[in-house]
Parts: C-alpha cells; sequence; structure tokens
C-alpha cells in the first residue's frame, strides 16, 4: 500500500494496523458522521427467520414505505411488498431490471378497499425529499441461499439492499480491488436474490476503488474521480472521493432515479452512468442536440434532454461516435 495514502488516512504518526475490518468501519463511520446515514451492525438485526434469507429488512421496509406513501392504506403497501419480493422467472438480470423500474416509477397494485377494487402506484422511494427515506449502512448482512454469504457493506434505502461493497486489506500485498471484483461475481452466483435489487457494487482495496453493475465485467467498473466537478486531482481518485461523490443521499436518489437504463436485450447499461459529473456544463457544442443539459466526465458523457427520462451514455473518446448515438436506442424504452 502507497505509505503516502497510509498518512493521508493516519497521520505520519500511526500505528494501527490497517487491514479489512479497519477499513469497513472506516466507510461505516464517514457515512454515519458525514452524510447522516444509521448504522446496522448484520447480528445485531432482527430477521424474519432463522434461515437468513430475508433480502430486506423487516422491520423497516414496511414503515418506510407507509412513509414515503402517505394516504395510502396497508393493503396497497402490503401488496407492493409482496410483489417484490416474489419477482419470479427469467435471469438474475431480468429480475433486476424489473426491481429498477420499480424503484424509478414504483409499484403498480390492486387492492379491494371494501367497496371496491383500486388500483394505486406504491413508490419505493420519495426521490423529492431524501429526508423522507431511511438510508442505513449494515455491514455483515448474512445471506443463505445456494450457500452462506456475508458481504462486507450493503447500503439500505427504505430496507431494501441497493449497493454492496466488497472489500480487501490495503495491506495484504496478496490481494487488490480484482479479488473483490473477483468476490462479488461469486456472491451472484451463491446468492443471486440478494443482487435482485441492486443498483451497483464497489470493488475496493482502499488504493483502487471501482464502481459497477451487476452486469459489467471488471473493465468496466469505473472510478469515481471527482466530489465537485474539479478534474485537477483526478489521477488517483481516492475511496473518499467516491463516497462524497455517489453517496450523499440526495446525490445517490438522483443517480437511482435518473441514471440507470437496461437495453432492449436486458444488459444493463448503468455501469456506464458512474463517470458522471453532478456539475453542469455550459458547453452546448458537445451537445448532438441542442437545449439538452451536458454532464461531462473527462472521456465519458451523460446527456439529459428536456423532458425526458435521462439516459446515461458511455463515451469512450476513441469509439465516442458510435456510441453515443448507439446505446440511446437501445434504451428507447425509458
Amino acid at each position: 500500500m502507497d505509505s503516502s495514502l497510509v498518512e493521508s488516512v493516519l497521520g505520519k504518526n500511526h500505528s494501527m494496523i490497517i487491514d479489512e475490518d479497519w477499513y469497513e468501519h472506516t466507510i461505516i463511520d464517514h457515512l454515519v458522521d458525514s452524510m447522516g446515514y444509521e448504522h446496522l451492525f448484520g447480528p445485531d438485526v432482527r430477521r424474519s427467520s432463522e434461515n437468513y434469507q430475508d433480502v430486506f429488512i423487516p422491520d423497516v421496509l414496511p414503515e418506510a414505505l407507509s412513509n414515503v406513501n402517505q394516504g395510502l392504506p396497508a393493503k396497497a403497501i402490503d401488496e407492493a411488498i409482496l410483489k417484490i419480493k416474489n419477482i419470479e422467472g427469467g435471469s438474475l438480470e431480468q429480475r433486476n431490471e424489473i426491481f429498477n423500474d420499480y424503484l424509478q416509477s414504483g409499484v403498480e397494485v390492486r387492492y379491494f378497499d371494501g367497496k371496491e377494487e383500486r388500483n394505486e402506484i406504491v413508490r419505493l422511494l420519495d426521490f423529492n425529499h431524501p429526508e423522507n427515506n431511511v438510508f442505513q449502512v449494515v455491514n455483515q448482512w448474512t445471506f443463505v441461499e445456494y450457500s452462506e454469504k456475508r458481504p462486507d457493506i450493503i447500503i439500505f434505502i427504505n430496507g431494501m439492499p441497493l449497493v454492496i461493497f466488497e472489500l480487501k486489506s490495503p495491506s495484504r500485498v496478496e490481494t487488490d480491488a480484482s479479488d473483490a471484483y473477483l468476490q462479488l461475481r461469486q456472491y451472484m452466483k451463491q446468492i443471486p436474490s440478494l443482487f435482485v435489487p441492486n443498483v451497483f457494487c464497489v470493488m475496493s482495496d482502499m488504493t483502487e476503488t471501482r464502481v459497477g453493475t451487476i452486469t459489467a465485467d471488471e473493465d468496466r467498473y469505473v472510478a469515481w474521480k471527482s466530489v465537485d466537478g474539479d478534474y485537477s486531482e483526478t489521477k488517483n481518485a481516492s475511496w473518499k472521493t467516491m463516497l462524497d461523490g455517489m453517496l450523499p443521499k440526495a446525490r445517490l436518489l438522483d443517480i437511482i432515479q435518473n441514471f440507470v437504463c437496461f437495453n432492449d436485450t436486458s444488459e444493463k447499461n448503468s455501469q456506464n452512468s458512474w463517470c458522471i459529473s453532478p456539475v453542469f456544463c455550459r458547453e452546448k457544442s458537445c451537445c448532438p442536440r441542442s437545449g439538452c443539459g451536458c454532464w461531462r466526465w473527462q472521456n465519458w458523457r451523460v446527456l439529459a434532454y428536456p423532458g425526458e427520462r435521462q439516459i446515461s451514455v458511455d463515451g469512450v473518446l476513441r469509439t465516442f461516435d458510435s456510441k453515443i448515438f448507439g446505446e440511446p436506442n437501445d434504451c428507447g424504452h425509458y
């Protein structure tokens, strides 16, 4: 591990052992102290059964959805929970697409109110009022499916596991962020149901931190390199830059709502969106359509056209034209 990185975190006179457990708690402390997340230790969380097959936090989900959907009866909330718990058939990727649509657009439910059958939309997240959502960072959450696994850190919003971290020890030369990626892939095979609600994953060994989706190959996991749009120091973006750039509550909700799409072959394109910058770009010449907003990120761009759902676009410089006019067509239903 780079000694300068150690000093930047602990100071020059440090004597602490930097291992995976220390790194895990450093991330948790930052999310709690700087962003107002609630910390839960997985083994202390009440589960609905002893077999550790809860994808959602049972004591949080119903109350959180009732708070987001004030005015809707418990029957509507219960029906929505039943639907998101029972997305059956198809591949993990296909079920993940359905769940992400629920996150963005809500869950359509039908229930009988005692007089007539009614149709309603139950929102899983309150995008307009971040404070109405429950943000929790949970470590050591045991989940059992084909085998028993325990991801390092999971971010739950309203009781739903939307972001999964896999960490490797910064001090062990024999492991690095690539090992974290391989571990994530194993999780997807052994505990796939935990990844049905997933929006993105994080792989990190502290020196290198990258973000991608469940369909992304390792080379499509990318670093978030700016908190405020300043690109002067982006070569070695730190783990803290990713946290501060992606995980403030309002920004994370914005990413979920506006920068996730799938193409028509059910291959998730949102791995391309993790390079967006939140800073608005005034350079209209960079946009293929006049009047659009453009967020720039080094060789990557994300376009948002007024009146349309915002779509993430992979714009690697050497293939910028083909990408920018190709993938949006595949995401036409968004």
